[in-house]
């Protein structure tokens, strides 16, 4: 066979899908919805309230100068100088006094030179608290580095509380995140099976029914995963009575009736019946089946009486079987 023929072959077998598309179930469309919330409420990135005030006091420690001690700029160094000075004036005023009592009260260059010598000498206690003044300087040096030191471990504090207590609300989203994941796949797994295994189930039965040219109910094409494309392509010539197709006769006779849901249809009814007929059971038996069927309100007098043609007929005219 020469390649344009072979495709020429192979282009006339219908290229349609067999299967129809699986749709979720409920159940499953509420495990995605709840899967798609629980991913739209992922905390966001982490937002310090502290990290200013740790950057600035950060800055402060590292960037303090060395202790140095300036007495011009100390105010208690000021506050012992204006004492010692006061108190210099007066112990040179009381000297010279003493010394212009002794001169018979006239002053004189003694006098001044004495109390000069007082004044020094009251003024040289103001350096012996020169140590005394640098130690209490540096004492408030070390205790104002400390202090940054604590402030700066205080707001480190509340920067890992506040941390932590991020990551234990990211955490439990995660978690969330999973159940919410593991529901959905579990739902969409047993959903899953749950209806390949009815296709698989119901599938034989509906192209038995099919190449027996007889309609399957609505709710046994849509378990069956075959879709109407695929049928109407794979069974164009099936008819009933050597009719119409097989998918407008389905229209003509068999939806003359529509039963209640969850009853038997026409086609439950005729399977049986040719059940009754393949297992060796004679026509009074598949006829006791329709008239059953009729007794039951599940078959009117007209599709009885087209049934119990099909069966008493020789050449089964409504080609039943």
């Amino acid at each position: 066979m020469k390649d344009e023929e072979k495709l020429l072959k192979d282009e006339e077998v219908p290229q349609v899908k067999p299967m129809s598309m699986y749709k979720p179930s409920e159940s499953v469309t509420q495990a995605q919805n709840q899967l798609k919330q629980q991913l739209a409420q992922k905390p966001g990135a982490y937002q310090s309230s502290w990290q200013t005030q740790l950057d600035d006091t950060m800055g402060k420690i590292m960037n303090r100068q060395p202790f140095t001690y300036d007495m011009n700029s100390d105010a208690l160094y000021q506050q012992y100088k204006d004492q010692y000075v006061q108190g210099g004036k007066m112990a040179m005023m009381d000297t010279m006094g003493q010394a212009a009592t002794m001169t018979g009260g006239y002053g004189n260059s003694y006098a001044q030179g004495v109390g000069q010598q007082a004044y020094n000498q009251y003024l040289l206690g103001l350096n012996d608290k020169m140590p005394e003044l640098v130690n209490l300087a540096r004492s408030m040096y070390d205790a104002e580095g400390n202090a940054l030191k604590d402030q700066y471990a205080m707001l480190g504090d509340r920067e890992s509380q506040d941390y932590g207590k991020y990551r234990d609300q990211l955490g439990d989203w995660y978690t969330d995140l999973g159940l919410a994941q593991d529901m959905y796949e579990s739902e969409r797994a047993n959903d899953y099976g749950m209806w390949s295994d009815q296709m698989a189930l119901i599938q034989p039965q509906v192209l038995a029914m099919l190449e027996k040219g007889i309609r399957p109910s609505d709710e046994m094409l849509a378990a069956s995963g075959l879709s109407p494309e695929y049928i109407e392509a794979m069974y164009p010539e099936k008819s009933v009575s050597g009719g119409p197709g097989l998918v407008e006769s389905w229209y003509n006779w068999l939806d003359r009736t529509t039963p209640p849901d969850g009853a038997l249809t026409i086609s439950d009814v005729w399977m049986d019946v040719l059940d009754a007929r393949d297992s060796g059971q004679s026509v009074d038996v598949q006829l006791g089946i329709i008239d059953t069927a009729y007794q039951n309100g599940i078959i009117d007098d007209t599709i009885r009486d087209d049934l119990t043609k099909s069966v008493k007929g020789a050449d089964l005219s409504l080609n039943w079987g």
